[in-house]
């Protein structure tokens, strides 16, 4: 898998493990960490950062909100 495809696959895991406590953001980290080069793998965790980053700022907002 190319490194922008890992980088987007990252993005959504760390979407979907802001608000889904099963998703584990830090073992997909790990695994992607041991099995690709250090280069690629700091892009997927950067990609993994912001996804989770990003879906807690939804669910933060949605809380202010009241919904």
């Amino acid at each position: 898998m190319s490194g922008v495809a890992q980088a987007v696959v990252a993005l959504a895991y760390g979407f979907g493990s802001a608000g889904v406590p099963l998703l584990n953001a830090e073992a997909f980290a790990l695994v992607s960490a041991a099995r690709e080069t250090p280069a690629a793998a700091v892009a997927v965790v950067l990609a993994l950062a912001v996804g989770q980053t990003a879906g807690k700022l939804l669910l933060f907002e949605a809380a202010r909100r009241g919904s």
